[in-house]
């Protein structure tokens, strides 16, 4: 789903061959426009620290 100011949300399906059951969870992609670049800042309702971790690494 893409909303607002270009706000991208995504919604995994149930799957539970992938450790604990993300179904529903969602990860958001939000845009900070710069001068030369667009940064995006990932967040996550997902419980588990590890895949936390994965997603959000790369914020500024």
């Amino acid at each position: 789903t893409i909303t607002g100011n270009g706000v991208i949300t995504m919604t995994f399906n149930a799957a539970t061959k992938v450790g604990t059951d993300l179904g529903g969870n969602t990860i958001t992609l939000t845009p900070n426009v710069g001068d030369t670049a667009i940064v995006w800042t990932a967040s996550t309702n997902i419980s588990n620290p590890t895949l936390v971790a994965a997603i959000t690494k790369n914020n500024t």
